[in-house]
């Protein structure tokens, strides 16, 4: 699986919203709508009429020299200056700030392109899962994040980040898999990595854990990010249904299970 990071994550929210209509707009100026982000009205309505939802300016003094106060629609309905939204998305993430909160568009996250390899170890367990017929052996998870550039999304655009390697370990059973699709979605959305401080030797731009816990070992139980761990795949799927990675059914529905064990095991020995 390989991500490529996208230069801004404002371009993927837009590519979310959706033109405010001619009448819409009639109906906002007459009703003096007020963008629910700066709560200044939606559209400028001070001289007797309207700008259209492309063109609105604002006369305000809070929105002198503010470049973008085209109207959009969101996918859940609600309606806010482009500019306010995109403010928004930047500091609180990819919802709606309104109260229905739902998500613009499939969840994105920031982490650095890089490459998420599958192994499928038949002849390797997982501690406790030795004795357990369910176990076809382990899925070891490769991540590589070769070194680059920060984006604008990370805490120091322009400056290098060093490379990562990670290898992860799964037992292959069928809960092993099933959050091995949904780990393969959130790596695709650029979930699992982050840019920042390592906190485990202080280095600054560094690529780190984003909020996904992996297991690193095979062994040694949790304290030492290993099997066992009885509580793992509970913690782990509540962090992903956290960033909105879809329910494995859902990633599942359109997909034939011999189809994934072939795209999700490329590589067995």
């Amino acid at each position: 699986v390989e991500y490529k990071a996208p230069r801004s994550l404002k371009k993927v929210s837009m590519s979310q919203f959706q033109v405010v209509s001619e009448d819409v707009t009639r109906k906002l100026a007459a009703d003096d709508e007020e963008c629910a982000i700066c709560l200044c009205p939606l559209v400028d309505n001070t001289n007797g009429g309207y700008h259209n939802s492309m063109t609105a300016t604002l006369p305000s003094q809070a929105w002198r020299g503010k470049r973008d106060t085209r109207m959009v629609r969101l996918p859940c309905g609600h309606i806010f200056h482009q500019g306010c939204i995109l403010s928004s998305i930047s500091s609180l993430g990819n919802r709606c700030p309104y109260k229905c909160s739902k998500l613009v568009g499939e969840p994105q996250g920031k982490s650095p392109s890089g490459t998420m390899k599958i192994i499928r170890n038949s002849s390797m367990h997982c501690s406790g899962y030795e004795n357990d017929p369910s176990s076809s052996g382990t899925i070891l998870i490769q991540y590589h994040i070769p070194r680059g550039k920060q984006m604008s999304y990370h805490p120091n655009p322009g400056t290098t980040y060093h490379s990562a390697h990670r290898t992860c370990y799964l037992p292959d059973t069928k809960k092993g898999n099933e959050l091995l699709v949904r780990l393969q979605y959130a790596f695709r959305h650029g979930l699992t990595f982050t840019v920042g401080t390592s906190m485990t030797t202080g280095v600054p731009n560094s690529v780190t854990w984003a909020s996904i816990h992996h297991k690193t070992s095979p062994s040694g139980g949790s304290n030492s990010h290993g099997f066992p761990d009885t509580s793992y795949f509970a913690n782990c799927n509540k962090e992903l249904d956290d960033l909105n990675v879809p329910a494995i059914t859902e990633l599942l529905k359109e997909e034939d299970k011999s189809s994934q064990k072939k795209e999700f095991g490329a590589v067995t020995v």
